[in-house]
């Protein structure tokens, strides 16, 4: 029994080895996954605080006409879209030639736009034209609340691969 013990660890060991050889040739791809999770910090954080704000005072937000569901909805979606499109935004960051930068830069404009604009559209025709339109603005206004975090996260990852010697 023991001897299936030390065999398994040593096969541990092997699968172990390998992929930390597979992991040592790619550290540059990585080392870019690292560094967009680390930056995704400010979103998230913007998330957070809205989705927090959103529930802790939605009887105020009920009482001045608000829909507290639909800006909670609202606030997820256009954090996952951001992400998405920062995603994009980043992996163009890093791309060898011109165009696949220009390619994932405006695949991650249009996706963000198109997606909001069909979520929109979406909850329009679901309510059947009663539509929350405090609610519905106030997303228009958190859209350009995310859009320029994350463009200020990419600006900055811009300079800083700007200072990486290759």
């Amino acid at each position: 029994m023991d001897g299936g013990v030390y065999a398994g660890i040593g096969m541990g060991a092997a699968v172990a080895g390998y992929h930390c050889n597979d992991v040592a040739g790619h550290k540059g791809y990585f080392k870019k996954i690292i560094m967009f999770n680390r930056s995704i910090l400010p979103l998230v954080i913007v998330f957070l605080i809205f989705g927090a704000a959103f529930l802790l005072f939605r009887n105020n937000l009920e009482a001045l006409g608000f829909d507290w569901q639909v800006l909670s909805g609202g606030n997820l979606f256009l954090y996952l879209v951001t992400v998405f499109s920062m995603h994009l935004l980043s992996k163009g960051l890093h791309a060898e030639n011109t165009q696949l930068f220009l390619r994932n830069a405006y695949s991650g404009i249009m996706v963000k736009l198109f997606a909001s604009a069909t979520a929109a559209f979406i909850y329009i025709l679901a309510t059947g034209g009663k539509v929350n339109k405090p609610a519905l603005f106030t997303l228009m206004g958190l859209y350009l609340v995310y859009t320029g975090i994350e463009l200020s996260i990419i600006l900055k990852q811009s300079k800083e691969r700007k200072h990486v010697k290759n």
